[in-house]
C-alpha cells in the first residue's frame, strides 16, 4: 500500500505544495508510505529534534582503550551518542584479493531477461484524511520506493514479478510491468532509466517515462542487493555458485571441514560486474570474497563495497583496478563523506556487539570508535528464529537466504590464500 501524508493541514490530500519534499517509504507488507514534509515548518527544537553533531576521534597518542566490547563499560558517552574512545581494527588484505583475482572469471554471457506490459487493474489510489494509500495485489513485503523526476517506482513485492510507475503526486499508476523473473529490489534512477535487481536473478534496465526495456540480464540466484549508478555505469554483486570449493580464497571457512579443506581456505563466492548503463555491455568483473551489503556504494571516481564477510573493499570505477582491501567485521554498507570512510563493525569475542569504525577514504587506519552496542540479531540462531524469517519461508520458503549471513556477522576474516597454478588476467 502506498500512503500520501501532507505534514501541512493546509495542502490538499494527494498533492504537494511548492517548498515541499515528498517522502516514501515501505511501511508494512505490500504497503508503501509517502509523506509530504513542509520546508517552512519549525525548527528541530519546537518538535523534539536534535541536529546531527560532529564527532571527533580521540586526540593523536592517546591510548587505547583496549577491546570493543567493553568499550560502553569503561567510557561515558558523549552526548549520549559516542565516547572519546578509539582503538585500531582491521586486517589489510589488499595481497590476498589481488591473489584471489588473479583466478580466471566464471563465464560472462548472460541470459536476456525481459519485461512485457500489464494492466494495472486494481491498483488505483484511495483517498485517505492525509492524502492517498495504494495496495498491491502480491500480499509480500514491498522495498524501498524510488521518487524520480516526479514519479514514484516500485517493485510489487518479494514474490511478485510486477513493477509499477505512480505520479508522485496523485498516485495515479502512470504504467505496469510483468517481469521475467520475481522479487525486485529496491530501484535506482539516472538518465532516464530505472534499474533495479531480482532476488531471483536477474537485473532490469528500463525506460523510465515508458516501462520499455533498455537492457536485462539474468546473472545468478539469488541477487540480494540493489545495483548502483555512477559515471554511466552500472555496478552489482552476483553469486558465482557453480565455482564453489574451486577457488581458495579469502578467511576462515566455518565449514571447511566438512570438505576437508584447510580452514584458511574459502572459495571465492561472489563477483562485482560493471555494466554500460546504455547499452549494458559488460565492461569489468571482479572477484570478492562474498556477497555486498546493500549496494555498492559510488563517490566520484572510486567504488566501495562492504561484503557478507565483513570486507571492505575499495575500487577504481573506470577499470575496476582494486586498490585496498580491509577485513574488519564489517555489517553495514559504507558511507563516505568529507574524505572519510563510516562504517559499522562486529566486535571480536565475548557478547556480539557492534561499533562504528571509521577510515581515511583510502581505508587506511580503520579504528572503531564510541559505544559497542548489543547486537544479538548478528548471531545466526537468532536471524533464524526471527519473526522476519518465519515471514520469508511463508512467502517462498525454497529461497532459504535469511538463515544467517555468515562472514562480518559470524566468521572471521580473511587471510591469504595461494592461487592455483593457473593465472587469468586483472581485466575481464
Amino acid at each position: 500500500m502506498i500512503s500520501v501524508i501532507p505534514t501541512s493541514p493546509s495542502a490538499p490530500a494527494g498533492r504537494a505544495r511548492r517548498g515541499m519534499a515528498v517522502v516514501f517509504s515501505a511501511v508494512a507488507v505490500c504497503t508503501l508510505a509517502a509523506a509530504f514534509i513542509g520546508q517552512d515548518t519549525e525548527g528541530p527544537s519546537a518538535r523534539g529534534s536534535h541536529t546531527s553533531r560532529s564527532q571527533e576521534p580521540p586526540p593523536a597518542g592517546q591510548e587505547s582503550t583496549g577491546d570493543p566490547v567493553a568499550l560502553d563499560q569503561k567510557q561515558p558517552p558523549v552526548d549520549g551518542v559516542l565516547t572519546h574512545v578509539s582503538m585500531p581494527i582491521g586486517e589489510d588484505v589488499l595481497a590476498a584479493v589481488r591473489k584471489m583475482n588473479s583466478h580466471p572469471l566464471p563465464d560472462g554471457k548472460f541470459e536476456a531477461g525481459h519485461v512485457s506490459s500489464r494492466r494495472p487493474e486494481g491498483v488505483k489510489p484511495t483517498r485517505t484524511a492525509t492524502g492517498f494509500t495504494i495496495r498491491l495485489p502480491s500480499g509480500t513485503p514491498v522495498p524501498t520506493p524510488t521518487v524520480y523526476r516526479g514519479r514514484l517506482y516500485s517493485g510489487g513485492g518479494f514474490s511478485s514479478r510486477e513493477f509499477y510507475c505512480f505520479d508522485a503526486t496523485s498516485g495515479r499508476c502512470l504504467w505496469a510491468v510483468d517481469l521475467s523473473d520475481d522479487g525486485p529490489s529496491w530501484p535506482v534512477a539516472s538518465e532516464g532509466t530505472i534499474l533495479f535487481n531480482t532476488e531471483s536473478c536477474t537485473i532490469f534496465a528500463l525506460d523510465a517515462e515508458t516501462g520499455k526495456q533498455h537492457w536485462s540480464w539474468y546473472l545468478a540466484d539469488p541477487l540480494l542487493s540493489s545495483p548502483t549508478v555512477a559515471q554511466g555505469r552500472v555496478f552489482t554483486v552476483y553469486p558465482a555458485a557453480e565455482l564453489q570449493g574451486a577457488v581458495p580464497l579469502l578467511g576462515k571457512d566455518q565449514n571447511a571441514g566438512e570438505r576437508n579443506e584447510p580452514e584458511s581456505a574459502r572459495p571465492a563466492t561472489h563477483v562485482l560486474v560493471c555494466f554500460d548503463l546504455k547499452s549494458g555491455r559488460t565492461l569489468w568483473r571482479r572477484w570478492i570474497d562474498s556477497d555486498c551489503i546493500s549496494a555498492p556504494v559510488a563517490t566520484d571516481d572510486e567504488l566501495f563495497i562492504a561484503s557478507f564477510s565483513g570486507t571492505v573493499y575499495r575500487f577504481r570505477i573506470n577499470d575496476g583496478a582494486v586498490l585496498a582491501a580491509v577485513a574488519m567485521n564489517a555489517t553495514s554498507a559504507p558511507v563516505v563523506a568529507g574524505g572519510r570512510l563510516y562504517v559499522t563493525t562486529r566486535s571480536e569475542g565475548g557478547t556480539l556487539k557492534e561499533v562504528l569504525a571509521a577510515a581515511d577514504r583510502s581505508l587506511d587506519s580503520p579504528t572503531a570508535y564510541g559505544l559497542a552496542r548489543s547486537a544479538p540479531y548478528l548471531d545466526r540462531r537468532v536471524q533464524e528464529q526471527s519473526r522476519a524469517a518465519k515471514a520469508a519461508a511463508g512467502f517462498e520458503a525454497s529461497n532459504g537466504i535469511l538463515g544467517g549471513f555468515g562472514g562480518g556477522f559470524s566468521g572471521g576474516m580473511p587471510s591469504l590464500a595461494d592461487p592455483p597454478d593457473e593465472a587469468a588476467s586483472d581485466s575481464d
